[in-house]
């Protein structure tokens, strides 16, 4: 496998799915069907915004200049490729990544708080039906140990995060953990895109670049 192959694969494994996440993932959807998806993803939101805005702030502070960085290595390593198509698909993948940064960031932050949630309320990974976990997520009062505890991870590198709850040395519970995982990550993201008042936005009407108050 070449080096461009590698670097392609490499896109698609870490924002295939959130560059597709305007497809809302109808399994999860349909899974939050006895109240509007909208409304249990905006009271998820607003009770992580009254309890954690300044971890809020700096988790996605953190993502972003990740993804800002990773979108600059990708920008840096197209320069060195020879073919124009592959160079101009991972230049697009790039400024992509760049321009939807402050969505993916706000999303990813969410879905931490949202898994660190089901770890205090289940002692659980993505086990729970999503309708049951924002409901009693959403109107959950935390005492000073949990607001301990979730702001540790919310400020946890995060790759050091993905380690411990994602990379684990047991085949079938990793997979199961990551595809779920990526299906939560997936639908958060298409309501931030798709949902304004959820803080995020274009910038123009045409515009694919977004940016989140």
């Amino acid at each position: 496998m070449n080096k461009v192959q590698k670097i392609l694969i490499l896109i698609g494994m870490l924002f295939f799915n959130l560059i597709n996440a305007e497809d809302i993932n109808e399994n999860v959807q349909k899974k939050i069907n006895k109240e509007s998806a909208d409304i249990l993803v905006e009271n998820l939101n607003q009770h992580f915004i009254i309890n954690f805005s300044k971890g809020r702030q700096l988790c996605e502070k953190n993502l972003t200049s990740i993804i800002n960085n990773k979108s600059l290595s990708f920008l840096k390593e197209s320069e060195s490729i020879k073919s124009i198509d592959n160079k101009k698909a991972l230049e697009i993948h790039a400024n992509r990544m760049k321009s939807m940064a402050p969505v993916f960031a706000r999303a990813g932050c969410l879905v931490k708080y949202r898994f660190e949630l089901e770890k205090i309320l289940y002692d659980s990974f993505h086990s729970i039906e999503e309708t049951i976990l924002f409901q009693r997520a959403s109107q959950l009062k935390l005492n000073k140990s949990k607001k301990m505890l979730i702001n540790r991870a919310l400020l946890n590198d995060h790759n050091t995060w993905i380690k411990d709850n994602l990379d684990l040395d047991n085949k079938v519970e990793r997979e199961r953990r990551n595809n779920g995982f990526n299906s939560v990550l997936n639908t958060i993201a298409g309501f931030y895109i798709n949902n304004s008042s959820l803080g995020c936005k274009r910038i123009s009407t045409n515009s694919e670049t977004f940016t989140c108050n």
